[in-house]
């Protein structure tokens, strides 16, 4: 297969520069707004972008003096963005630590139903004292416990999906993405991860970061190689 470069857009926020929201002319409310979201999709899809990107973690954390923290919930936007987009991808980060996996499983299934098949799920452990303060713990699970469950939680809701075949979408099933750098998080890819979401800052040693991945996006939606 030829080396091809597929680009998404990180939708985040009112930008990636925590201050972006401060600078003359913003609209330091604009990511309260769910225009924020759909309009930025819209012009990725018109400019063929593979898909939309929504980080996101269960928690407000208690620096929002200094920027804002993500609005909304994934999976709620993205439904907003399939109902005014056609083509592009749609990738939501929810946690493998603070949710149930038939829960999870359910709602960004029929996600991907009702969009056609165009979904993939970020999975992530949610590292911080102020997620485990959110469900009520005093301090959050040990960093591989986090990995361990995140890789069994994983395939709980593939094997979800899999029993769900009226539910079926274009592409099968929602793509599983994954971002961990850590050690724990390069074996969790390798393990469940089918797109993989790494920080390379120059293009020469991204391939060697995600070399275990054998996900690809394909025509503006989420695809996976067999």
């Amino acid at each position: 297969m030829a080396n091809q470069l597929h680009i998404n857009v990180n939708i985040l926020n009112s930008g990636v520069f925590g201050g972006a929201w401060r600078l003359p002319g913003s609209d330091p409310l604009a990511a309260y707004s769910i225009d924020h979201y759909t309009s930025i999709a819209k012009k990725a899809e018109a400019a063929a972008l593979d898909a939309v990107f929504l980080a996101d973690g269960p928690v407000i954390e208690p620096i929002i003096r200094h920027r804002p923290g993500n609005n909304f919930e994934p999976s709620t936007v993205l439904a907003r963005i399939a109902a005014q987009t056609e083509r592009i991808g749609l990738i939501g980060t929810l946690s493998s630590s603070y949710n149930d996996p038939i829960e999870l499983a359910r709602r960004i299934g029929d996600l991907d139903h009702i969009s056609g098949g165009r979904v993939g799920w970020n999975v992530v452990t949610t590292a911080g004292p102020a997620a485990a303060r959110n469900f009520g713990r005093d301090q959050e699970p040990d960093h591989a416990l986090r990995y361990r469950r995140a890789g069994d939680f994983t395939e709980r809701v593939v094997a979800q999906w899999a029993g769900s075949e009226a539910f079926t979408s274009p592409q099968g099933r929602p793509v599983v993405v994954q971002a961990g750098g850590s050690s724990d998080g390069k074996r969790l890819a390798s393990r469940v991860g089918e797109v993989i979401f790494s920080a390379s800052q120059d293009i020469e040693p991204g391939p060697s970061a995600t070399r275990s991945a054998p996900a690809r996006f394909s025509s503006g939606a989420v695809r996976r190689t067999s």
